[in-house]
């Protein structure tokens, strides 16, 4: 019996320990493979280029534009139904944990969600009941951001991914209609949840707000697609970036670290580009994922080191304060009553 109890154990922290280390594994092992296969030499004379300053320089401007806008729809998200949240607030809550976005997104989200309930002094459950909202919603937008380019692709590999996308919007449309239709009593039970009471607030115009914003913010990086393939001076049009980079961002998706490897794999390989063109495509694909996660950690480095905390503004005001003063502000405080 104590022998079964430590295998148990024993097998627990080996699996806990492996999903650790798997994503950057297969991160690393993804890129090796791109490389070894292309060939360093081809690889490093692509990076000796002038365009690769364009590019970094454009990639760097995405990733302040969609942290951003991603911002903007976090406020407004957390904003709802009648709260008045202080955009700046959100904004340092994000600036502080996008660092966590680097390793990986979801991991990103949730400390985001665990930072703001801090601030806000509410339900950290809540918080990432709402965070599953965004993740929904990028969810479907993107599968049918992927199924629609599916269409504008004419490629038999992309055609046969279609139906991955058919398959999980069918399944997240079953799912809505279950949450529709719930016994009231059932309905009843999850609203008292934590981290499903928007379940009761929520209506079809906060979907349609919401789900206008992801559109936003993944048409965004396709016209950033656009513009890195067309500095690196790989022919593409619009039906192609539409048709391919859906689908580029769902392998971001897949185990890894921040979408380093899965990017590129699906980048050269999706695009079908001479093999005297992969080198290109490849730099592209890791001055991505490079500099995205190099851009999350200096925004994260910036709102520790440089801009001023809430706390400390609150100290320094007191400071600054009389003692009458500061008895008054308390006397009127809710909290201290």
């Amino acid at each position: 019996m104590g022998l079964t109890k430590i295998r148990r154990k024993f097998g627990s922290q080996l699996f806990s320990y492996g999903k650790r280390v798997a994503p950057p594994i297969i991160s690393i092992g993804l890129v090796s493979w791109l490389i070894w296969s292309i060939t360093p030499e081809k690889l490093a004379a692509t990076f000796s280029t002038r365009t690769s300053l364009w590019l970094v320089l454009a990639t760097a401007i995405q990733v302040v534009v969609l942290f951003t806008w991603d911002t903007v729809s976090l406020w407004w998200l957390f904003s709802q139904p009648h709260q008045s949240l202080p955009f700046g607030m959100v904004f340092r809550a994000r600036a502080d944990t996008i660092v966590w976005s680097a390793v990986n997104l979801e991991i990103g989200q949730g400390v985001f969600a665990w930072k703001l309930a801090q601030i806000t002094a509410s339900s950290v459950q809540a918080a990432l009941g709402r965070c599953l909202v965004l993740a929904l919603f990028d969810f479907g937008t993107l599968m049918s951001l992927a199924l629609v380019g599916s269409f504008l692709k004419p490629d038999p590999f992309i055609r046969s991914l279609r139906w991955i996308c058919v398959a999980a919007i069918a399944g997240l449309l079953v799912a809505i209609l279950t949450l529709r239709f719930l016994p009231t009593s059932w309905r009843r039970w999850l609203t008292r949840q934590d981290w499903a009471r928007w379940l009761d607030w929520w209506s079809w115009r906060h979907s349609l707000l919401l789900w206008g914003q992801r559109v936003i913010l993944f048409l965004l990086v396709l016209i950033y697609a656009g513009v890195g393939l067309t500095i690196c001076r790989i022919p593409v049009d619009a039906r192609t970036v539409a048709g391919v980079i859906p689908f580029v961002l769902l392998a971001e998706s897949l185990p890894g670290t921040a979408g380093l490897g899965e990017r590129e794999t699906a980048l050269v390989y999706l695009l079908h580009v001479q093999d005297d063109q992969r080198a290109v495509v490849l730099q592209f694909g890791l001055t991505w994922s490079v500099v995205v996660i190099l851009g999350r950690v200096v925004i994260s480095l910036v709102s520790w080191w440089i801009l001023p905390t809430q706390s400390s503004k609150e100290n320094s005001s007191d400071e600054r304060s009389s003692p009458v003063e500061l008895t008054q502000r308390q006397g009127h405080n809710p909290e201290s009553a």
